[in-house]
């Protein structure tokens, strides 16, 4: 890693590409190349790192199982949304152009009774990431 004289830090790639290189609160390193790319490391042993692009595509780059690099896209940061939904509350995420016509299905059922057959074992009941059987 190299410090300026301004104090940013630097990486040079094996082609000899520098990126600039920051911490968030966390302690999560990003780098910045000079395609105004941001790479961020997802917090996860085997979850690579998020890339996002100066054109705002989302994708997760990783280690597959056969050691290649895996590239999945995620979405556009333009389709970013919070919606609120009856299952989990506020969910933010990437959205797709159907999402509208799923939800007025989901809102229907949600909002009418579901008949459910009688139970004679009750599920365990989540309190708080907990299990707790009835």
């Amino acid at each position: 890693m190299y410090q300026d004289r301004n104090g940013n830090l630097y990486v040079r790639t094996k082609g000899g590409n520098y990126l600039g290189v920051d911490f968030d609160e966390s302690g999560r390193m990003f780098l910045l190349d000079k395609r105004g790319n941001i790479f961020y490391d997802t917090g996860f042993d085997q979850g690579g790192v998020t890339v996002m692009t100066k054109d705002g595509e989302v994708y997760n780059m990783f280690t597959d199982k056969d050691g290649s690099v895996a590239k999945i896209r995620l979405g556009n940061r333009q389709d970013i949304a919070t919606i609120d939904t009856p299952e989990f509350g506020e969910v933010t995420g990437f959205v797709d152009k159907k999402l509208p016509e799923a939800l007025a299905k989901s809102k229907e059922f949600f909002e009418g009774e579901v008949p459910l057959p009688p139970v004679d074992n009750p599920p365990p009941v989540i309190d708080e990431g907990i299990f707790f059987p009835k």
